[in-house]
């Protein structure tokens, strides 16, 4: 447990003499302090295994699955959102080919839970995919597309229709034959009516739906026109045959197993299926008003020569089933619990879902203009294509979100979805989930790093944004309305990144080591951002470190390097500094450019902090002043031997102390310096390894574990994945970042992203 004590400083002295000798003589008190003189404090607790860092490194495999057979390489970028999201950071990049995947590092925050990875094509086709952080176990763990990420799959709901069923029966021979207008009410022995051809019968037929009276089966060789309804009742069935015509006002049929067949052409006002009803069309048929289905109700289109069109369907129970094995418009459709098979090219204006099953069969379409869908699976075979050409909203029914599931175990045949306008309500649950192996194009998508849909584990999904308009090439089917795009005439390309701008981080320090200081965490604050360069191995040849020092919260003159703690010295080819004036002097330079006697590779970013911004004394810079423009450099690293990786946790900054620096050659300590670095860091060779010994004591002020932590677990510099504002002078940093002590007092369990919270 830790008290943090901190004196006040006495203002009333300093500004008596002066505003001046305020900013020139005022020092910070650095001293830990009895707790029973005045003072400001606060309680963090900090157990010894704390974990001070907001980041971690991970390995990541990226592969793709080749269309060119390892021809060309494909550019992978692996951000930490939608790469098009405005703020999104560049974790890493590499190239990948058959036979080659993108094996890297990334450092990240600890708190992402998706790594977003860009992909470009041979041809230019720009998508990402989209990768759960915890899956991610170490090398050989990640497939942006591959059928080894695609969980079995179960094809049995996508149902194809028998060509049997396509067969023309037979008319009976005791059929009794009918013409007229007048109402039809004898009942033939055979219960068989018949229409014959270049007949015209306008009449109903009673005994279809009689009571007492079931099996009627009437034959349509002719034209049967009637202007009220006809209704159909148990075990009574229409058949209009091949040149047939039925025009009717309406076609109900009622609770039972009644049944109508058409080969040939049928006109309806309005149809009604009820329970266990079916209706089959293998002929023209034109619905112009509403189709209701109710309970275990069966419409069923194998028409694919002349499309099928319908003013608006309706299904109100789950065993509802809608076949379409032809071509068929639907103005409005409306799939309540039921299932809609689309095997063919499938058309519905405003299409409304809740609950229920939608397949589409491969290589066909369901081609809508607006969606609302409320829970329900939408299942996608090989080539399968789900295009809403307007706007679709998604959202949970009944804690069932939408899933869109790709039958497609064929990596090379993925099913498409291509939506305009993708709509999700608030993120406090899940809408939308895609699944399996799908492309989706897109203007306009909902965030995954906002927590707005999620992608079933084992699934391989790719993301067109803003592609609608090119999107990637779908060929005609005779069931897909012509497919989608054109094929790409771009001739293919080796695609390879150039310069690699990872995100800067920010790093904070407190200079008076090993005493604690005031927690304002502003004595130097200094970002760093890397920029790599590599070759088509993915091995680094070169880095840009651009840092800028942002503040000097110190009264005592400080320098600030960067020790490269898995590069050595000797593997520096050369070192370029931007602003020479600032380097070489306080931390002495070999040739190469790396600091004289260290193993591994020392860089320096200034000498003298206080210089570097032109200051002959060491007033406080921009802490008291946050008009004061950051002092920038850049350090150019390049390597003799390439380098697997290089990230930000290859960086090891420090600052230090330059008045304290020794020139004893005790052969005891060879290290000349007190160096403060991030907790968990090493010092360099030239550490002044006695401060570090005495500190460590059990009288000293450092924890026994790390010498860069007090002996109460509190840092003495402090890093973030992004950059952030520093507190203004003696302000501690967990007053300007309040989560900063509930991040602590967890443990690290909550309030990951304390640094997203500042408070003036």
């Amino acid at each position: 447990m830790k008290v943090l004590i901190f004196k006040k400083i006495n203002l009333f002295l300093c500004l008596s003499v002066g505003l001046l000798i305020f900013i020139s003589s005022c020092t910070k008190k650095t001293e830990l302090l009895p707790s029973d003189e005045d003072f400001l404090g606060e309680l963090l607790t900090a157990s010894s295994s704390f974990n001070w860092n907001t980041s971690k490194t991970i390995d990541v495999r990226i592969g793709v699955d080749d269309s060119y057979d390892g021809k060309y390489f494909y550019k992978l970028e692996i951000f930490d959102r939608e790469p098009h999201l405005s703020g999104a950071v560049l974790l890493g990049a590499g190239v990948a080919k058959k036979g080659q995947d993108l094996i890297t590092k990334v450092t990240i925050p600890t708190n992402l839970a998706q790594l977003f990875v860009q992909k470009t094509t041979p041809t230019g086709e720009v998508s990402y995919s989209i990768l759960e952080v915890k899956d991610l176990n170490g090398i050989g763990a990640s497939k942006i597309a591959s059928a080894s990420k695609l969980a079995s799959l179960n094809t049995s709901g996508l149902k194809k229709m028998a060509s049997t069923s396509l067969v023309v029966p037979s008319v009976p021979n005791d059929a009794l034959e009918i013409t007229g207008s007048a109402d039809i009410t004898t009942v033939p022995a055979s219960k068989v009516y018949l229409i014959k051809s270049g007949e015209w019968f306008s009449g109903n037929i009673p005994a279809l739906d009689q009571s007492g009276v079931n099996g009627v089966v009437v034959y349509v060789q002719g034209k049967w026109h009637h202007t009220k309804p006809i209704e159909i009742g148990e075990n009574s069935k229409i058949v209009v045959l091949p040149g047939g015509e039925l025009n009717v006002s309406a076609l109900n049929m009622n609770d039972g197993t009644a049944s109508f067949e058409s080969h040939g052409d049928v006109l309806l006002n309005s149809l009604k299926i009820n329970a266990n009803n079916s209706f089959v069309n293998i002929g023209t048929l034109k619905i112009v008003g509403a189709v209701s289905m109710v309970g275990a109700a069966e419409f069923i289109n194998y028409q694919k020569e002349v499309k099928v069109k319908v003013g608006s369907l309706t299904m109100r129970d789950k065993d509802c089933v809608v076949t379409n094995d032809g071509e068929i418009e639907i103005l409005t459709g409306t799939f309540n619990n039921g299932t809609l098979n689309a095997n063919c090219y499938t058309t519905v204006g405003n299409m409304s879902e809740n609950n229920a099953t939608i397949n589409i069969r491969q290589d066909a379409m369901l081609d809508v203009t607006n969606l609302m869908a409320l829970g329900g699976v939408f299942n996608l075979d090989l080539g399968a294509v789900l295009d809403v050409t307007r706007v679709a909203n998604f959202q949970n029914e009944a804690n069932k979100p939408v899933v869109i599931n790709s039958f497609s175990p064929d990596v090379f045949k993925k099913a498409y979805v291509r939506i305009k306008y993708v709509r999700v309500p608030s993120s406090d649950v899940n809408h939308l989930t895609y699944a399996g192996n799908l492309i989706v194009v897109t203007d306009e998508h909902p965030f995954r790093s906002e927590n707005k849909f999620t992608i079933e584990a084992n699934s391989a999904v790719e993301i067109f944004w803003d592609r609608y308009n090119h999107p990637p090439y779908v060929a005609r089917t005779n069931c897909n309305n012509g497919g989608i795009g054109t094929i790409p005439t771009t001739p293919p390309v080796d695609q390879t990144p150039t310069a690699i701008k990872l995100g800067a981080y920010s790093y904070f320090f407190e200079d008076n080591w090993p005493n604690i200081g005031d927690f304002d965490m502003n004595d130097i604050v200094l970002d760093v951002e890397v920029v790599r360069f590599q070759n088509q191995e993915n091995k680094v040849v070169k880095v840009v470190l651009k840092n800028k020092i942002r503040s000097v919260g110190a009264s005592k003159r400080l320098a600030a390097a960067i020790q490269l703690d898995n590069v050595l010295a000797s593997n520096v080819k050369s070192v370029v500094y931007s602003n020479t004036n600032v380097v070489g002097v306080t931390l002495p330079l070999k040739s190469t450019g790396v600091e004289d006697g260290q193993t591994n590779a020392v860089v320096t970013v200034v000498d003298d902090a206080h210089k570097a911004f032109g200051l002959t004394n060491t007033s406080y810079v921009s802490t008291q002043n946050t008009n004061v423009l950051p002092f920038e450099t850049d350090i150019t690293i390049e390597f003799n031997t390439p380098l697997a990786s290089f990230t930000q946790d290859d960086l090891n900054p420090f600052i230090v102390s330059i008045s304290q620096i020794s020139t004893s050659t005790n052969p005891n300590f060879i290290s000349t310096r007190p160096e403060v670095h991030l907790v968990g860091r090493k010092g360099t060779d030239k550490i002044n390894r006695n401060m570090i010994i005495n500190g460590q004591t059990a009288n000293g002020l450092l924890s026994s574990i790390d010498p860069f932590k007090t002996k109460e677990n509190l840092p003495f510099a402090i890093s973030v994945p992004t950059s952030i504002k520093y507190s203004r002078e003696t302000r501690k940093i967990t007053v300007s970042y309040p989560n900063f002590i509930n991040w602590v007092n967890s443990g690290g369990t909550s309030y990951l992203d304390w640094y997203t919270n500042y408070v003036e």
